[in-house]
């Protein structure tokens, strides 16, 4: 049974935007990533989306809803501030061919749980790469596996160059 793991879309820089956080759209970069997102998981034929209700994380699944004529179901659980059970709650139980966009601050722990519990995890490349934004993690929860998938077309977030893909 297949998920779609993703975390938002390049939103520029916090301290460069004036107002609510939530609020927060992204950036040209991020529509992009959003595009390359969409281009990735279409073929795989979601049901369901489900979205962190901050802007950033709607509008990196935006493309894909349109595309796919799917509504984007906004959840709390998937927010910043959310306990990392709510989120593990919500993956165990989606339907297979879910899409969940979440953000860094889920994505790091995440990983570790899924490490800790024997999934393997893989990637296109290296795992310094594996939290950058607009990555997009498809998850096979019977073969206990996680792969960090590349969208030929994903462009770098040039505010975050720690999460760049490696040359």
């Amino acid at each position: 049974m297949t998920l779609w793991l993703v975390r938002h879309g390049c939103a520029g820089a916090k301290e460069e935007w004036d107002g609510p956080d939530e609020r927060r759209s992204l950036d040209e970069v991020g529509v992009q990533q959003a595009l390359s997102i969409a281009e990735e998981v279409l073929p795989g034929r979601p049901v369901r989306l489900l979205s962190s209700p901050l802007a950033r994380c709607v509008d990196t699944l935006r493309p894909l809803a349109v595309q796919s004529g799917l509504p984007i179901l906004k959840t709390e659980s998937l927010g910043p501030s959310a306990e990392i059970s709510d989120v593990m709650d919500l993956l165990t139980k989606q339907p297979g061919r879910s899409v969940l966009c979440t953000h860094g601050e889920m994505m790091e722990p995440l990983l570790s749980i899924f490490s800790g519990v024997g999934m393997r995890l893989s990637g296109a490349f290296a795992p310094e790469g594996w939290l950058r934004k607009g990555v997009v993690w498809q998850i096979d929860r019977e073969a206990m596996s996680m792969e960090c998938l590349t969208p030929s077309s994903l462009t770098d977030c040039d505010r975050h160059p720690e999460y760049a893909i490696a040359p």
